[in-house]
């Protein structure tokens, strides 16, 4: 596909949860830290929607976290190449 922007994998988080998603955190698994929240201050994933993510492909490590900082979900050394999938439940 001719359709590049600004990486070779993508992740999709799919919210099946009955919670808002406000942060979303996407780190290389060699990091020690989770760096920025890829959401930005205006974004939320609300319940049945989804976002895509541009990546690298590699090893991340992914934590989602509601508005009130409370974590969703972590997963860790996840290899994303291509499209990956994340659905929280």
């Amino acid at each position: 596909g001719g359709e590049e922007e600004g990486g070779s994998a993508s992740l999709t988080l799919v919210n099946d949860s009955e919670r808002e998603v406000c942060y979303v955190y996407i780190s290389p698994s060699t990091s020690d830290s989770w760096g920025e929240d890829w959401l930005g201050e205006e974004e939320i994933i609300h319940p049945g929607e989804s976002r895509t993510f541009y990546l690298e492909a590699g090893s991340y490590d992914l934590r989602a976290d509601d508005c009130d900082q409370d974590t969703l979900a972590e997963e860790y050394d996840q290899e994303i190449s291509g499209d990956v999938t994340w659905t929280l439940e």
